[in-house]
């Protein structure tokens, strides 16, 4: 064990004037270090070791004065305020990190791939809700289009005609968003379409402005599920002309263009 020296005694004095005892072992660290660069100096002068460190201890004044002035820097209930903080910090970031990852074990699958069960359970849905109709094409698009925020695209779609020959186009639209913030946007709303014969399909938003939501010829659809970076709409184009082979979506709210994307009616496989 070794003897106490000059800087171990003065840094123990003003130390047990701390009452906050966390806080103790780093003031005698600072402390520890004053004094030892300050002997350092003055043995650098030619004085010898043991003097130069007496009279380093001694530039520092009374310990026990200067061990109060730390005690008031370092209060028992600001020090320990702080403490529990900084455990309750650690604790709640344990629990979010604890909560993600629960989050993620159940999610991260249809994160990384919504669209394939979505896609599946959605062909299934209309394979089987058009039995009636008299001819169902399933078509895979393959067109891209872009927004400042938005890219919309179409995994899928599926054309029907019925027994009185009138055709209903529908369809799962894809919208991804570099921002989880803006998920859901209400394209729905607001997708109009055009066929090559020139017959426009007016969109759920003109519709209920005009009170026209009874009309044959419209495209409208229903948000169906969102994801962090993903949003889906079960949309559908209804009156299509027979003859059209060529249909354009145009996003359009409130009447400012924002983006098209075109599809082709022809082709496909029958269902």
């Amino acid at each position: 064990m070794k003897a106490p020296t000059p800087f171990t005694d003065f840094c123990n004095a003003v130390c047990a004037q701390v009452r906050f005892r966390p806080d103790r072992a780093a003031i005698q660290t600072e402390l520890l270090d004053h004094l030892q660069d300050h002997a350092d100096a003055l043995k650098e002068r030619g004085v010898p070791i043991l003097d130069a460190r007496e009279e380093a201890v001694a530039a520092m004044g009374d310990p026990v004065e200067l061990g109060k002035a730390l005690d008031k820097l370092h209060s028992p209930l600001a020090g320990w305020l702080l403490a529990v903080l900084k455990w309750a910090s650690r604790l709640a970031a344990a629990a979010a990190i604890y909560f993600l990852i629960l989050f993620l074990g159940r999610d991260l699958p249809d994160l990384l791939d919504p669209a394939y069960p979505i896609t599946s359970r959605g062909v299934l849905y209309y394979q089987r809700g058009m039995e009636e109709t008299e001819n169902t094409v399933l078509l895979q698009p393959t067109a891209t289009a872009h927004t400042e925020d938005y890219t919309l695209s179409i995994p899928y779609a599926v054309l029907n005609t019925w027994e009185d020959g009138q055709r209903t186009l529908s369809y799962l639209l894809k919208v991804t968003h570099w921002n989880p913030w803006y998920r859901g946007p209400e394209v729905d709303a607001w997708l109009s379409a055009q066929d090559d014969l020139g017959n426009v399909y007016v969109d759920g938003g003109a519709s209920a402005e005009s009170g026209r939501l009874a009309d044959t010829c419209r495209s409208w659809g229903n948000p169906l599920t969102d994801y962090p970076f993903i949003s889906y709409y079960d949309m559908q184009v209804t009156g299509l002309d027979p003859d059209a082979t060529q249909l354009t979506l145009t996003l359009q709210p409130f009447g400012t263009w924002e983006c098209a994307l075109t599809l082709s009616l022809e082709g496909g496989e029958p269902s």
